[in-house]
């Protein structure tokens, strides 16, 4: 069988019952290729039973190797559309990862390969991994909601060279400092600069190395990017602080959450958000006035990484605060999926679920690609008709090597629902705006967040890196990141988000890591000992001992729990 194959004779017949009783969207009523404005399709055969392994991110119950609804499986649907939960199981979560390797067994021959098929799309989808009741074959199916059909297909035969074919399109990981390879302590709940210098000072004294000591939120002045607060976290002595801590080996991270504090009257003074405001470096309503959300520090912004701006916008905030006296030698992305706390643009009163769904079951697409001229050919697009090739073109023209720039999606379309698109996928929040930003929140140059919301965490990153390059010169720049997309391995490294203190998680932990070494951002881990719920000395142990074999080896847990600093228990330290 083909690597990937859409031949109408090589797919199960239809119609297919549902395969959830409940939801009618898992039957199959047929396998068209379908490319309407806001619906695309496309199935592609696989052999019984095969190996799929990826199509993340994505905790899944079946394990690794993911669920193709054989053997007593019920099959998968994996969505992509980033979103801010803690670690649930067989949903969508941080990030966006539409690349599957494959690996298959050759009855004939006794001999296995692998293979690779990447969709390079950053469009909201599901994708459906399936056997239908007595069919000889499994299936693939993408449904998108946006964006053009942009796959990739890597021969393998290895996994190793299927990763590393991966790898030569979307750009290889970046070289990490040495000192990014040890053990990293964190918490949500270091109240002030006497918790870190404890810590620090008990690591030493039970001879635990420690080579990067973190703050979360805990560190901010009410909550906003780039500040201190004057009281617990004095700067100059935070200063100090830090150099110290260099001087003997630990670096300091902080982190850097992706809503940026509104000024909330004419004497609040914040720098980050009027230089952003004189700019012009934040997401916009339609109607052209800011986006604005809530997280932490109450109604925020959001940085628009398509501006022309934001790079020196986002540098100097982040030179501004080490010079202030945060002096990181690496930076913490959080909440970039992006996260708020309420849906569409609370802040501005704007009310967007009013507008009506669009129907577009009646449309018909009459654009063909150049040189193929429907009223001679007919619809079907076909490369040969009864043996006769259908490129119209002359042998000298030129049409196809001028390439145009790509539209704007979505946000360039008069007749769309940017808000409810006529096909739902199976976002674990239902609507798409729920708990992020609104899908009709519009970016510089006219781009829609529908189309461009699961690369938001990779446009941070890139901009992060490359403000790291210039405040840290001749260094490596350190990320880690929550929401990640295809190429966020060249600027950063990821934890595998907000789990628990739970002997399950440990495990889950294992699936995680193997899955980001195919997305190509090998420097990945898990919150040691669990970041929800409170762990214990057995759990911490054994999580400790186990993550001491991966790539990033960071402790973090959530406010109100139990500490869990491996010197707490002489059995974990």
């Amino acid at each position: 069988m083909p690597l990937f194959d859409t031949r109408a004779s090589s797919l199960p017949p239809t119609p297919i019952p549902p395969s959830n009783a409940s939801d009618p969207s898992t039957a199959f009523d047929g396998f068209p290729l379908v490319f309407e404005d806001q619906y695309l399709q496309v199935t592609s055969a696989l052999p019984y039973g095969t190996n799929i392994y990826g199509l993340g991110e994505i905790i899944a119950s079946s394990g690794f190797r993911r669920d193709i609804g054989t053997d007593g499986g019920a099959g998968t649907i994996q969505t992509h559309w980033s979103r801010d939960i803690q670690d649930p199981v067989d949903e969508n979560m941080y990030g966006s990862h539409p690349i599957y390797l494959e690996h298959r067994y050759n009855v004939t021959t006794g001999e296995a390969s692998s293979s690779g098929v990447f969709l390079l799309s950053a469009a909201g989808s599901d994708i459906l991994l399936q056997t239908p009741p007595g069919s000889g074959v499994s299936l693939i199916e993408y449904r998108m909601i946006g964006g053009i059909l942009d796959f990739y297909f890597f021969s393998g035969p290895t996994d190793a060279e299927v990763i590393a074919q991966y790898g030569s399109i979307i750009g290889y990981p970046a070289w990490q400092p040495a000192w990014g390879f040890g053990f990293h302590l964190c918490r949500w709940g270091y109240h002030n600069l006497s918790d870190d210098k404890e810590n620090v000072a008990q690591m030493r004294a039970a001879d635990v190395p420690l080579e990067v000591q973190w703050n979360d939120i805990d560190l901010y002045h009410a909550y906003r990017d780039f500040t201190t607060d004057p009281v617990s976290f004095p700067a100059d002595e935070l200063r100090a602080f830090i150099q110290e801590l260099v001087s003997v080996s630990p670096d300091d991270i902080p982190i850097v959450d992706a809503g940026i504090a509104v000024t909330v009257n004419s004497t609040d003074v914040y720098d980050p958000f009027t230089r952003g405001v004189e700019e012009d470096v934040w997401i916009k309503n339609p109607d052209g006035s800011l986006y604005i959300g809530e997280v932490w520090p109450g109604y925020t912004v959001f940085a628009d990484w398509f501006s022309e701006n934001i790079l020196s916008v986002w540098t100097e905030g982040l030179k501004n605060w080490s010079n202030m006296g945060v002096e990181f030698s690496g930076i913490w992305l959080d909440m970039n999926e992006p996260s708020s706390f309420c849906s569409y643009s609370c802040g501005s009163g704007a009310n967007y679920s009013a507008l009506v769904p669009l129907n577009v079951s009646a449309r018909v697409i009459t654009g063909y690609p150049e040189c193929y001229n429907d009223t001679i050919w007919g619809p079907s697009g076909n490369i040969t008709i009864n043996g006769t090739s259908t490129y119209s073109c002359a042998a000298d023209s030129t049409t196809m090597t001028v390439t145009e720039k790509r539209g704007v999606g979505a946000g360039g379309e008069q007749s769309v629902d940017l808000n409810s698109p006529p096909y739902a996928i199976h976002n674990g929040f239902g609507g798409l705006s729920q708990h992020t930003l609104a899908t009709n929140a519009t970016h510089y140059g006219g781009y829609a967040e529908l189309d461009v919301h699961n690369i938001f965490g990779l446009m941070e990153e890139k901009t992060t890196y490359l403000a790291l390059q210039s405040i840290l010169p001749g260094k490596r720049p350190f990320l880690i990141s929550r929401s990640t997309f295809p190429s966020s391995g060249k600027w950063s490294g990821h934890w595998l988000g907000d789990n628990y203190s739970k002997w399950q998680y440990m495990y889950l932990n294992i699936q995680g890591v193997l899955q980001f070494q195919i997305y190509q951002i090998p420097m990945v881990g898990a919150d040691i000992c669990g970041f929800r719920n409170n762990t214990d000395e057995e759990l911490c142990n054994r999580w400790m001992q186990l993550s001491a074999f991966m790539p990033f080896y960071r402790n973090h847990n959530t406010y109100g729990a139990i500490s869990q600093e491996p010197y707490r228990w002489p059995s974990v330290a």
